[in-house]
């Protein structure tokens, strides 16, 4: 096929725009991949930083759920009994009786006691005052001995139950 001159150039101009309208195009697509390369670089950076943030908020979280049920509930009954033997409240009682069976005369309020406490273990023990001090029980113990309670002595209380006096003399 024979062609012109002119149609040879105008051939060679249209391929030589065809070619540059690739390389602008390509050129375009590079430049395109480029702005989505970067977005998609931060875009990777933000999803890790949230996720490192999550892992942060999440430990923490659990972290403070985890501290504020250690106050709620003991770790194990006797951790809890050792706390509450610790913080245990020394009192002194008057024992004005012991007996093996229940003696109603004393808890009746027949007798001129205003209230006695009746503390059963291996017999029923009936107690009178709550003192502070020895020296306040001392003193009831001595007027109850004067109102005929001749056998009237003082025992310690720790933990709401009678204690023996070697407890109480080590932790005073």
């Amino acid at each position: 096929m024979n062609m012109l001159p002119e149609e040879k150039q105008l051939l060679e101009e249209r391929k030589k725009l065809r070619e540059k309208a690739i390389l602008n195009e390509m050129s375009r697509l590079k430049s395109k991949n480029t702005k989505l390369y970067r977005r998609s670089k931060i875009f990777m950076a933000i999803s890790v930083l949230l996720v490192i943030v999550a892992g942060v908020v999440i430990y923490s979280f659990r972290m403070y759920l985890e501290t504020s049920e250690q106050y709620k509930i003991p770790v194990n009954k006797q951790n809890k009994q050792v706390l509450e033997h610790q913080f245990a409240e020394v009192y002194f009682r008057i024992q004005i009786g012991a007996y093996l069976t229940r003696n109603n005369e004393l808890l009746s309020g027949d007798s001129e006691l205003v209230s006695v406490d009746e503390f059963i273990d291996d017999r029923y023990r009936y107690f009178i005052g709550k003192h502070k001090t020895l020296q306040q029980a001392t003193l009831q113990a001595e007027a109850l001995k004067e109102h005929g309670f001749q056998d009237a002595f003082i025992v310690p209380f720790k933990d709401k139950k009678p204690t023996d006096w070697k407890v109480v003399w080590s932790e005073l």
